[in-house]
């Protein structure tokens, strides 16, 4: 009786992946990222340069007044 019970089994879990209709795919649906482009970095540190050239005031001149005429001791 245990050897019909088993033959049946195997029977059934044989025939069950005998008509499955063919070989199943599996779509591969995982997104990967695109690698970053290295010369986007290259626009942010300019534009840090450019802000911290006007934020630096880019003048040479100690005196910043209207008398411009520097003493000993500075302006």
């Amino acid at each position: 009786m245990k050897l019909i019970l088993t033959l049946a089994t195997i029977a059934a879990l044989a025939a069950a992946s005998v008509h499955a209709g063919g070989p199943v795919i599996i779509e591969d649906t995982e997104t990967r990222a695109e690698p970053r482009d290295r010369n986007a970095l290259v626009p942010l540190i300019l534009l840090g340069l450019a802000v911290g050239l006007l934020a630096s005031g880019g003048s040479d001149n100690p005196c910043q007044g209207p008398d411009d005429t520097p003493t000993d001791g500075g302006c």
